[in-house]
């Protein structure tokens, strides 16, 4: 394996955060599925995560494996509820994720949202 670290840049230019980004790379390898603490309302970035619960973000990814842009927010995530582990069906018309209704302070149950 040849390791390298990818930073994940937000739309606002922070650095995405958490314990666990559960990535999901797309077949062709340019798109990057990923969870992350949103922005406080300040919009400052955020400084710890622990406890908050975090969003779907979605970037391009070049072909020498970094990121393209920044990251944009998956419009079904509303920063109250924990939503993670996010990953495309074969067709890319729908996401499958997890969701805590209460934070990230009990399980997680599967949602999936389909493409209009």
């Amino acid at each position: 394996f040849n390791i390298a670290f990818v930073p994940l840049v937000l739309e606002d230019g922070c650095h995405a955060q958490g314990r666990d980004l559960t990535p999901w790379a797309g077949k062709a390898g340019n798109m990057l599925l990923f969870s992350a603490q949103p922005l406080s309302e300040d919009a400052s970035c955020p400084s710890s995560t622990d406890g908050v619960p975090k969003d779907l973000y979605w970037t391009l990814m070049g072909n020498d494996g970094k990121q393209v842009g920044q990251a944009k927010p998956i419009e079904i995530s509303d920063g109250v509820l924990d939503d993670t582990e996010p990953a495309l069906s074969p067709d890319l018309c729908t996401i499958i994720y997890a969701r805590s209704e209460n934070g990230a302070t009990e399980g997680h149950d599967l949602y999936t949202a389909t493409r209009r």
